[in-house]
């Protein structure tokens, strides 16, 4: 197998072409200030609003086996909930409420696939 040019690794990375601009859990985890929480319904359309060609999103799996968008396997960072995913019903994370970046609940509740 042939090495890959020089111009195209860098830091042990393969470039490869064509590229795509994805959104991280839609605009980035949530941190201070940023008023979209992340792996949110917003996220993903701020994201895309601010030309990403997509977004890479999280996914667990509830008590009950439903897809819940959630990074953490606990609902404690991004929530006004605590609690495993893996331990709790889709119907309880549904009443939860994601919070922004400076820790305050939103009106947006977890997505689901």
């Amino acid at each position: 197998m042939g090495r890959a040019p020089r111009d195209r690794v860098r830091a042990g990375i393969l470039l490869l072409r064509p590229s795509a601009n994805l959104g991280h859990r839609g605009t980035g985890p949530t941190r201070r200030g940023h008023p979209f929480p992340e792996n949110s319904i917003s996220s993903f359309v701020a994201a895309m609003d601010e030309g990403a060609d997509g977004v890479e999103l999280d996914v667990e799996i509830t008590q009950d086996g439903k897809l819940i968008v959630m990074h953490d396997d606990t609902l404690d960072r991004t929530t006004n909930c605590t609690g495993c995913v893996s331990e709790l019903t889709f119907d309880e994370i549904r009443a939860c409420q994601l919070l922004d970046g400076d820790g305050n609940p939103t009106e947006e509740q977890p997505p689901t696939l």
